[in-house]
């Protein structure tokens, strides 16, 4: 019988030895970039080690799972002199590569502020801008050397190990052993396919996980260069794009805003509700009847923006949009674009330094959607979903735990957490596949539409939530912001057209009523946080790509992406572009169903329009693309 033991110990030895190059691939990268992460003790650098550890197992696993497979086939020739001879030069060529990417990462990281990316093959081949691989050469000779010095480290290795271990020769008697060798081959396979998982987790880790382990700041430090490509594979970047003079463009769009006068005294708690697919269309906003008595009355007690829009369709576009003001108007959401580890202003970044406890709630399970992964690059203290929550009575056999249960959930934990607090929430009971508990199924029949039941439902819950906290001593000095992620799908003709399938309610509320009107000023996702920021008073400039809702002197806007079209909302216009020209202008109020396209004879509004959008699309595509999302970077 062919015995394994020799060939699996050599196996694991050789992978061994890769991590550890890795390890020191991470401490030089460190080395050469200390600049760009200050202010990082022995005691974390050592733990941003110890966590880039997985990123570096699924990465080995990735770049070796032809040469794994290779190495334990259960073959009689598997201990062959020449096969062996084989697999070790495929193993130290592919490591090399490996070795190569990581180390054109310690000098190239400084011109993107991310690790490498597949885009950066499209860069060096298309690029007219890039040096000749010489002049890399003889402006980086030291890095040349550490690869250098790296790969003769690899190969000594691998000969010594290989010294030191002889195989056994293969022999076969019956078919236990077969079926013993395919088990074994099959048992690590398996392992090979969890380590380029990154584990047992309910999705596999992505570049957004090394948010899991610090700051997003750090996030280079944690991941490795072939893990990020990996990652990034087949996943395309923004186009490059120069429409406007850069002093034009800044003109004409600056995502640079200041500081707001605080309408509040003393510190005040924030706390962001959002609510599954709560579109307009359910509300008394849509002058039809609701579906929502309880959002509502609140309403009636707050702060409302009548004519506010989504920035996307999804929950993974959503997220970003309302804690970060970071727009998705790519093909892929933010949180699963290439751009995904790049440092955000969010508001939990900008409020932490002055003190704030910030925290992040969703009842779904742990993990999806990488809503975990995103609030820990945004920089939320504590993230808390159904692995936390911990009682699976209340899960409800899809996504994560029942609404009305959550909410209270999110009740007790608030009034646990020392103030000032930050705080956001997201539901998600008002979703595919519609059900809701058994014990309300009367309460809230049926209807035409399946989801109805669900708001109802999620509505019901909000009420329960807002009578437990109501007598807490935090309630009274709370701010309190809702938001839908998105809307949801509509048979009806308005709801379902390119305005109506974004139009969502946003308002702000304060319990001693100090915030209250209706305001038909053009409002979107990416606007809460400069609105937010400016009624708390905050004192520093800082990055955004929406602007403060209540900044009279600005003129205002929504913007979102759409079956590869940019749609620009301004004043009472919709403008249609597909990064190229112009391909709808309507004037919506009476054209709300967008029957009349004034393209074809475009006048002063559409072409303003139009450099506008061009101003805002060029300043999202080189902040994304630079990594140029937070002050300090843009400056």
């Amino acid at each position: 019988m062919l015995n394994y033991k020799p060939h699996i110990t050599r196996l694991l030895k050789r992978l061994g030895l890769v991590l550890l190059l890795y390890t020191l691939c991470r401490y030089f990268f460190y080395l050469f970039n200390r600049k760009h992460f200050p202010e990082t003790g022995l005691g974390e650098l050592i733990w941003l080690h110890i966590s880039g550890l997985r990123f570096d197992i699924s990465a080995v696993c990735i770049l070796n799972l032809p040469f794994i497979l290779l190495s334990i086939l259960p073959f009689p020739f598997l201990a062959k002199k020449g096969y062996q001879g084989l697999l070790k030069v495929f193993f130290c060529l592919v490591n090399s590569v490996g070795l190569a990417f990581n180390c054109i990462d310690m000098g190239y990281y400084p011109f993107t502020f991310r690790r490498l990316g597949w885009d950066f093959f499209g860069t060096i081949l298309h690029s007219s801008n890039v040096a000749s691989p010489w002049s890399y050469l003889r402006g980086y000779w030291y890095i040349v050397l550490i690869f250098a010095f790296l790969v003769w480290l690899l190969l000594y290795a691998v000969r010594k190990l290989d010294q030191k271990q002889s195989l056994t020769p293969p022999s076969y008697s019956g078919q236990a052993a077969w079926l013993y060798h395919l088990l074994f081959f099959a048992l690590l396979t398996g392992g090979a396919v969890l380590g380029i998982r990154g584990g047992w987790q309910l999705v596999p880790i992505s570049n957004a996980s090394a948010g899991e382990y610090s700051d997003a700041r750090y996030s280079p430090i944690v991941l490795n260069s072939v893990f990020s490509i990996a990652n990034t594979f087949g996943k395309k970047g923004l186009p490059s794009v120069k429409y406007l003079p850069e002093n034009e463009r800044q003109q004409l769009f600056n995502p640079i805003q200041a500081s707001g006068k605080n309408r509040f005294t003393g510190k005040t708690n924030v706390v962001i509700i959002i609510l599954e697919s709560f579109s307009k269309e359910f509300t008394a906003l849509s002058n039809q009847k609701s579906i929502t008595p309880f959002l509502d009355s609140l309403m009636r007690e707050s702060y409302v923006f009548t004519r506010a829009y989504a920035n996307g369709k999804s929950s993974a576009e959503g997220i970003p949009a309302i804690l970060a003001s970071v727009p998705s108007l790519t093909q892929e959401a933010y949180p699963f674009s290439i751009y995904s580890t790049s440092e955000v202003t969010s508001l939990p970044s900008l409020l932490k330094p002055l003190g704030y406890n910030t925290s992040f709630f969703h009842g779904g399970t742990n993990g999806t959607m990488n809503f975990e992964s995103f609030t820990g690059l945004a920089g939320f203290d504590k993230y808390y979903g159904r692995t936390e929550y911990n009682n699976e009575a209340d899960y409800d056999g899809n996504w994560g735990i029942w609404d009305e249960p959550f909410l209270q959930y999110f009740a007790h934990k608030l009034g646990e957490t020392k103030e000032p607090f930050f705080s956001s929430v997201f539901t998600l009971s008002s979703h595919d596949p519609f059900r809701i508990p058994e014990k309300y199924e009367n309460l809230f029949p049926h209807s035409p539409r399946t989801i109805d039941p669900c708001i109802e439902y999620a509505d019901f819950s909000l009420r329960r939530f807002f009578e437990t906290v109501k007598h807490a001593p935090w309630f009274s000095h709370t701010l309190f912001v809702l938001t839908p992620d998105h809307t949801a799908y509509s048979d009806d003709a308005y709801w379902d057209n390119p305005v109506g399938r974004y139009s969502i309610p946003i308002f702000f509320y304060t319990p001693d009523g100090s915030l209250k009107g209706t305001d038909t000023t053009l409002m979107q996702q990416i606007d809460i946080l400069p609105t937010l920021l400016s009624l708390l008073g905050y004192e520093k400039p800082y990055f955004s790509f929406g602007r403060n809702a209540f900044d009279r002197s600005q003129e205002h806007f929504a913007v979102n992406f759409r079956q590869d079209l940019y749609q620009l909302y301004e004043k009472d216009y919709l403008l249609q572009y597909d990064g190229q020209k112009t391909k709808g202008f309507y004037k919506l109020k009476p054209d709300s169903m967008l029957q009349h396209n004034l393209s074809a004879h475009p006048g002063e509004e559409q072409r303003r329009m139009e450099k506008f959008l061009q101003a805002f699309l060029q300043t999202y595509q080189q902040s994304l693309a630079n990594n140029k999302m937070v002050l300090k970077k843009t400056q």
